[in-house]
């Protein structure tokens, strides 16, 4: 129960079947953190065991936000990158919930194609790093 516990809580490296997402924003567009939150959500709602961004793990206590104007930035785990950079999405699932994770986010993607390109994949090996020690999320 305590592994279980550390896997949930973002304290440990995981890794094993799941899905990848690449976020590529188009010209002169910026992502919103509001449409990696939709993708977080459908990752969990389908069964997501572990996902990160950008190799930041994301947990129950993971803020994503905007912040910025003439330099917009999205912020994850205290954790600034440009939001016009690519964004790469990692979701760790059980065998059984990997269809049902990739269909739920291709019928998202859908409806986020005018605003983004999108590149979804599956593996049997997606790694996903633990909460970084220096995030502001680990030592809330």
């Amino acid at each position: 129960e305590k592994s279980k516990a550390e896997i949930f809580a973002g304290l440990t490296d995981v890794s094993g079947k799941g899905l990848q997402v690449i976020m590529n924003p188009g010209t002169d567009v910026s992502v919103k953190a509001s449409r990696l939150l939709l993708l977080v959500n459908e990752l969990r709602s389908s069964g997501a065991l572990a996902i990160s961004i950008n190799d930041d793990r994301v947990v129950a206590m993971t803020e994503i936000r905007d912040t910025g104007v003439t330099n917009p930035q999205i912020i994850i785990n205290g954790n600034s990158y440009p939001a016009t950079s690519q964004f790469v999405i990692r979701a760790i699932y059980r065998e059984e919930d990997i269809n049902r994770g990739l269909q739920l986010v291709n019928n998202l993607i859908e409806q986020l194609l005018t605003v983004s390109d999108f590149t979804v994949s599956s593996s049997d090996t997606i790694s996903i790093p633990k909460l970084s020690e220096d995030s502001l999320t680990y030592r809330q």
